[in-house]
């Protein structure tokens, strides 16, 4: 009997591409853990011993560098740098409703409580393994786990109960602290480097910068002060606390009742420098490995051994990766074609290429459906749609040879579009509608009237606040009177419309990318584009620029709506927030505008979005 073997399944292009991203960065993450376990050893090793002033010996180094520090990391470092890639490869949008309690509310999502969870075990087991390590060295330090009476053989330690509780709380402050200033998020690169220089100026930055969030002295001095306030409050406070958590935890007071006593404690203040050394420890096992997450996860990847190993074309290879169901991956590819624009030898080929549909007419197709998915999310405010059109019928695409340049009026109605003209109608509404006349008019003119105003009497000020911040001495100063006399109103304003725009637009540097792309391409075509690919799309892509602005700005207005209920400062954070898109959106246009000049009177555009690209025009 004859067994018939079925054909395997072809994977498709896409899916093989997905598994060359992963792979990549499953190498790098690698390359990351062993790093970081390496520097969790060492600093294991080294702090105590220099600031203990320990006796080396060859069995202690080696059980400590090799036994000990593996197994810390594992169970501290790892958790943490796991928690935070995951911020970076997808942030997560935090709720904020219209006032600063929601606001704070929201701040404690199950991913943050999952961030600060990490961050607490981090303190709390490297806390006992540095109490494990300094006891085994020598008794006399009393850090023992247990501190056994006859009433009670398994009462615990007080001393190692400072250090951990100490340490804990203090880390837990650390990760609360990034989620509150936003810093756990991806930043992507804006000029090219070698990876190896990209890892070494975040390293350098890390211990010699001034940024508050980034560097190992800032920390560092937050724990000295630290140390001092929680060995204060918990010397003056120890007995009462006690014993509340002796008399409601019935379950823990054979292990801490003889805590609650003042005269059974042996807590003294030199403990306090214990717990210093602790924290310095833990700082410097921590920081270097959050200070490159970042680069070893969202530097470029090397493309050309993917390219090398695939029967694609390099620049086929990135227009089937954008189909890519992993937005992380999506942003990889964005990166490496916005650097691919501004080689001119990749634009030649581009242009170039005269198959049919012709390559300049694939990308672009490409990109503007990576821009209408942005423009759906703007529009809907991070909301899915409630139903989705049916995609209208695309026609052939154009003949670029045919495409002559005619004067006329720009504000004539446009007529019928074809092609991957009305490819940008569907993806970015359906069927094309013209934008409100009450956003384009009413709106666009509040915000250029409030942005004249604050150029003429806000922006000295706040040039002279931005660079007293960025000094190492006036800017803790600044910072600390914001604290003072605007606090808790200024964070709530500022991350209320922070979160608000991010739900609206959750890949910012994606979107900036893909206009980037779009208007370089756009701008060389000029010079370039022998065949006149790209004129055949430049209404289209002009249009989309339009909606998009047009969408951002009813982002803002609707959101200014709610400001005033939840800071005074609100309004002007949602403004500050908006115009990240609108200037780049403007930027785009702009220099478009100033390439082409009056040749843009040879297309053809609808009232409105004439109108618009007028205006912006006129307000640069």
């Amino acid at each position: 009997m004859s067994t018939l073997l079925q054909p395997k399944t072809a994977v498709p292009a896409v899916t093989r591409i997905d598994a060359h991203y992963r792979k990549f960065l499953a190498t790098r993450w690698l390359g990351l853990v062993i790093r970081a376990a390496v520097v969790t050893s060492i600093s294991l090793f080294l702090v105590p011993g220099l600031l203990l002033r320990w006796d080396y010996s060859l069995l202690s180094a080696f059980a400590t560098f090799f036994v000990a520090g593996p197994v810390v990391y594992l169970s501290s470092v790892h958790l943490v740098l796991r928690a935070r890639r995951s911020w970076i490869i997808s942030p997560p949008v935090l709720p904020a409703g219209p006032s600063p309690t929601a606001v704070l509310f929201g701040t404690f999502s199950p991913r943050t409580l999952v961030l600060l969870a990490t961050h607490w075990a981090f303190g709390a087991v490297f806390a006992l393994a540095f109490a494990f390590v300094l006891n085994g060295r020598s008794s006399s330090v009393t850090l023992g786990w247990f501190n056994p009476t006859p009433r009670h053989p398994w009462h615990g330690n007080e001393r190692l109960w400072f250090l951990v509780l100490g340490n804990t709380l203090f880390f837990g402050s650390i990760g609360l602290r990034d989620v509150l200033s936003a810093s756990l998020g991806p930043v992507w690169p804006k000029t090219r480097l070698r990876f190896p220089d990209a890892v070494s100026r975040s390293l350098k930055a890390c211990f010699t910068g001034y940024r508050a969030d980034s560097t190992f002295g800032h920390d560092a001095s937050l724990a000295m002060s630290w140390t001092a306030a929680y060995t204060l409050v918990y010397v003056a406070f120890r007995g009462w606390a006690w014993r509340w958590a002796a008399t409601n935890f019935v379950v823990i007071r054979p292990f801490v009742i003889n805590f609650a006593k003042t005269s059974r404690t042996n807590v003294t203040w030199s403990l306090g420098w214990y717990l210093f050394v602790l924290q310095l420890t833990c700082l410097l096992a921590l920081k270097p490995a959050v200070a490159v997450l970042n680069d070893y996860l969202t530097q470029p990847l090397n493309f050309a051994s993917f390219t090398s190993k695939s029967p694609l074309s390099p620049d086929q290879y990135l227009l089937t990766a954008l189909q890519s169901k992993d937005a992380f991956h999506i942003d990889h590819t964005i990166v490496e074609m916005r650097r691919l624009a501004h080689s001119k030898a990749r634009r030649a080929a581009i242009f170039a290429d005269t198959s049919k549909p012709a390559l300049t007419h694939e990308l672009w197709r490409a990109l503007l459906l990576q821009l209408g998915e942005s423009y759906s999310t703007l529009a809907n405010r991070g909301d899915a749609p409630k139903a989705k059109q049916a995609a209208a019928p695309v026609a052939a695409e154009p003949d670029a040879h045919s495409i002559a340049l005619k004067t006329g009026d720009i504000f004539r109605p446009a007529p019928k579009r074809t092609g991957i003209q009305a490819i940008v109608g569907t993806v970015l509404e359906g069927a094309p509608q013209p934008t409100p006349a009450p956003v384009l008019a009413v709106a666009e003119s509040a915000r250029r009237a409030e942005a004249n105003l604050f150029k003429s009497v806000e922006a000295p000020a706040h040039a002279a606040e931005e660079w007293a911040t960025g000094t190492p001495v006036l800017g803790p100063l600044v910072s600390a009177t914001k604290l003072v006399t605007g606090g808790y109103a200024h964070w709530a304003g500022a991350e209320w419309a922070r979160r608000n725009v991010f739900a609206a637009v959750p890949e910012f540097d994606r979107l900036a990318g893909l206009i980037d792309i779009l208007t370089t391409l756009a701008v060389a075509s000029a010079d370039e584009d022998t065949y006149g690919y790209v004129q055949a799309v430049l209404p289209s892509t002009l249009e989309a620029f339009v909606r998009l602005r047009a969408a951002a700005l009813k982002l803002g207005t609707d959101l200014l709506k709610d400001a005033a209920k939840v800071s005074p400062d609100a309004d002007a954070d949602v403004r500050a927030q908006v115009a990240r898109v609108i200037d780049t959106v403007d930027a785009g246009v702009t220099r478009i505008a100033e390439r082409f000049g009056t040749s843009l009177s040879a297309f053809k555009f609808p009232t409105e979005i004439a109108q618009a690209l007028t205006d912006i025009c006129r307000s640069e």
